[in-house]
C-alpha cells in the first residue's frame, strides 16, 4: 500500500511537470501511465468547470438579522398583549365576584380608595421608569 501511494505521488509530480524518481516508475508500464495522465486531466477540467461557475449570490445579511429581530418582537408583543388581556379579566372579574359578594358598596368605596390612592402610587412608578431609561443609556 505505501509503494502504490510513492508510485501515485510520483506520477502526479509527473504530471504536474515536477521533479520525480523515475526509478519509480519503471515498475508501470506505457498504457497505465497514459491512462492515469487521462484521468488527471479529465479531473483538472471538472475542477475548471466548478471553479469557474461561481455563485453570484448576493445575501443580505443585515436585511435577514432585521427581519429576525422584528419577528421577535412581534411575537414578544403578542405574549404581551394577551397576559395584560388575561389579567385584566382577572382583575374585572375579581371585582365583579366582590361586588356581587358585598353589594353596591364595595363599588363606590373601591373607586374612592383608587382616586386617591393611585396619584400616590403613580410617583414612585414613573420615578422608577425614568431611572431604568437613565441607566439604559
Amino acid at each position: 500500500m505505501d509503494n502504490q501511494k510513492k508510485i501515485q505521488d510520483t506520477l502526479i509530480d509527473r504530471y504536474y511537470n515536477e521533479e520525480y524518481d523515475q526509478g519509480s516508475l519503471s515498475c508501470i508500464n506505457d498504457d497505465d501511465m497514459e491512462a492515469f495522465d487521462r484521468d488527471m486531466t479529465y479531473m483538472t477540467e471538472r475542477l475548471n468547470i466548478l471553479s469557474e461557475h461561481e455563485a453570484d449570490v448576493d445575501i443580505n445579511i443585515m436585511g435577514i438579522i432585521v427581519q429576525a429581530e422584528a419577528i421577535k418582537a412581534k411575537r414578544k408583543n403578542r405574549i404581551e398583549n394577551i397576559l395584560f388581556i388575561c389579567f385584566a379579566a382577572a382583575v374585572l372579574y375579581t371585582i365583579a365576584m366582590l361586588t356581587l359578594s358585598l353589594g353596591i358598596k364595595f363599588i363606590i368605596i373601591f373607586e374612592a380608595v383608587g382616586f386617591v390612592l393611585v396619584p400616590f402610587s403613580l410617583i414612585p412608578i414613573s420615578r422608577a421608569v425614568l431611572m431604568r431609561r437613565r441607566h439604559e443609556q
